[in-house]
Order: structure tokens, then sequence, then C-alpha cells
């Protein structure tokens, strides 16, 4: 998985939320879509929703799932690895 380009208004945050959602498409293949939603100017500002990435996985287990949004919290910056 590549490098995430993390907004300039985000690494001014202190605090985000990601939003996951997993898809299948009609060849069974599975992706799951990465959002994250920050405050601006802060954390004082409007609330903004980015999407992050599209990301195709192996497979529906819950293992998988982790792993990937455990990677794309680790390329956010802002988590240290178990």
């Amino acid at each position: 998985m590549e490098q995430i380009d993390i907004p300039i208004e985000m690494q001014k945050n202190p605090f985000y939320s990601l939003m996951v959602d997993e898809s299948t498409n009609r060849g069974a293949e599975k992706h799951m879509v990465i959002y994250v939603s920050f405050l601006s100017n802060g954390g004082l500002g409007d609330c903004k929703t980015q999407f992050v990435k599209f990301i195709p996985v192996a497979d529906g287990f819950a293992q998988t799932k982790f792993d990937v949004i455990l990677k794309v919290v680790e390329d956010l910056g802002r988590c240290q690895p178990f």
C-alpha cells in the first residue's frame, strides 16, 4: 500500500475520525473505502470530510480489515503500532 497524502489542515488538528466502507464489485473483488473527518482551523472550525484511499483487499475477514485500517492510521501518523 502506498503512502497517504495527509491534508495540511488535518496535520494541524489533534483529532480526527475514520469512516470505512467495504464494497464488492460484480467480479467479487473486495475493496475498502476510507474517509477522514476532522475540524478545520486547528479543531475550532467547520467539520471537513475527505476521501483518503480506495484499497483492494484480499478477503472479507475481520483481521484483514483490521490490518488495512491500522496501516491507514499509521500512515496518517497518529498511532503507534501495537
